[in-house]
């Protein structure tokens, strides 16, 4: 049963940070179109849950990019 438990605690890990690079992902999409108000909001709400450090650092590195360029409301 423990080694069912830790299994799926390790499936679950990986669908959550699979997850996070699929809303990175989507929010870098909006930004290559130019739709940078979209792309601000996807990036500074996957930096506010996001678990995996490197997404999260990441997704606050495009908040910081796109607040400079004038994405921002």
């Amino acid at each position: 049963k423990r080694q069912i438990e830790s299994e799926l605690a390790r499936v679950r890990t990986h669908a959550a940070r699979r997850q996070e690079l699929d809303d990175y992902n989507a929010a870098a999409d909006l930004a290559r179109k130019g739709q940078t108000a979209q792309a601000l909001r996807a990036f500074q709400k996957l930096a506010e849950s996001c678990k995996e450090p490197e997404v999260c650092e990441r997704a606050k590195e495009a908040v910081g990019r796109l607040t400079k360029a004038g994405g921002g409301p």
